[in-house]
């Protein structure tokens, strides 16, 4: 009868199990969003006078020059047409495009067979490796050259095998010098006279230069805090060998500072269609690896991402889909609750 007593006793006294974090009121959501832009680069950059300002502009595809629809003198906006142009090169960089999709696809297949082999003791984590590295060859292929069609699309647009080239900016047209035929990329066909006005200047080291095969846009910040956009107008044909870097003139896009400001330049580049845009107060890391919550049934899946970069309080970053719901406060609890159940 002692021994009993001392028994319940005892299992009276034992203390609870810890009751389950209220998740609810301790964790706050976001959606992923599909960004517009994302930035490439935050680089030096100053405001220069052009007055009388004369840019050579050239075809972005190589093809036949059919029609001119201006002449000079003539005032044009930015997205006027210049010329019609055939070229076979949309074409061939579409087909490309659908290529690599179909290797991104198996690729993606050959990873997750290769996961279920090793599982299995079948595969081991070497080939695992290496089915990931020919993937992520797939998929910097395909994304280089969704950029280049993009490049090509934003200063013509195409109505079956015929392409209309638009001015770039605001301006004056001067010398026409291509008769209508064959033309190059490189040939400098009409040239833009800007009147008035200012340009952004900045020098593009050559390690950005591979991710700007698209239509570049600048965020000026000045020193002084003055802020403007600018669109790419021209750069320069060759990398200056002195200091590896190559110019490229911006043309505003609104009000501008003065010349002679100076401050930094966010380069952005449309945002491909893989990357989305979360809160940086999303991002953790598990075992050093950039992670973000994602909400589920129970409370939130961690999920591994590529930080793509910064625009603001945001990260673009690749490995989720637009309209996830991702952890942006209750983060650290998250964590911990998947370490523990690691543990």
């Amino acid at each position: 009868m002692i021994a009993l007593l001392a028994l319940l006793a005892c299992h009276s006294t034992q203390a609870p199990a810890p009751a389950k974090p209220d998740l609810a009121s301790r964790v706050a959501w976001a959606k992923a969003e599909v960004p517009e832009e994302v930035p490439v680069a935050t680089l030096p950059a100053e405001v220069v006078s052009a007055p009388g300002a004369r840019h050579d502009l050239a075809p972005a595809v190589s093809g036949r020059l059919v029609r001119w629809h201006v002449s000079p003198g003539e005032a044009v906006v930015a997205g006027a047409p210049l010329a019609d142009l055939q070229s076979p090169e949309l074409s061939a960089l579409e087909a490309r495009i659908s290529e690599l999709d179909e290797a991104v696809r198996q690729g993606e297949r050959r990873v997750a067979l290769r996961k279920t082999g090793a599982e299995r003791g079948v595969a081991s984590a070497a080939d695992v490796q290496e089915a990931e590295a020919q993937l992520a060859d797939a998929r910097a292929m395909r994304d280089g050259t969704r950029r280049q069609l993009g490049a090509l699309r934003d200063t013509t647009t195409r109505e079956g095998g015929t392409w209309t080239w638009r001015a770039p900016a605001d301006g004056v047209v001067g010398e026409i010098r291509c008769a209508l035929g064959t033309v190059e990329p490189a040939m400098p066909c009409v040239s833009l006279v800007r009147p008035e006005g200012v340009l952004l200047e900045v020098r593009v080291p050559e390690r950005f230069l591979d991710r700007l095969d698209a239509p570049v846009a600048a965020r000026f910040h000045g020193a002084s805090g003055a802020t403007a956009t600018f669109a790419e107008l021209t750069r320069a044909p060759v990398i200056d060998r002195a200091t590896r870097s190559r110019t490229l003139h911006f043309a505003p896009t609104g009000e501008s500072p003065l010349p002679g400001a100076s401050g930094r330049a966010v380069l952005l580049v449309p945002a491909a269609p893989d990357v989305v845009q979360v809160p940086a107060t999303a991002l953790t890391r598990i075992d050093a690896v950039p992670t973000v919550f994602v909400r589920n049934e129970d409370a939130g899946e961690p999920r591994p991402v590529e930080v793509i970069g910064r625009t603001g309080d945001d990260l673009v970053v690749r490995g989720l889909a637009s309209g996830d719901e991702v952890a942006v406060k209750g983060v650290f609890l998250l964590k911990s609750l998947a370490l523990l159940e690691e543990g």
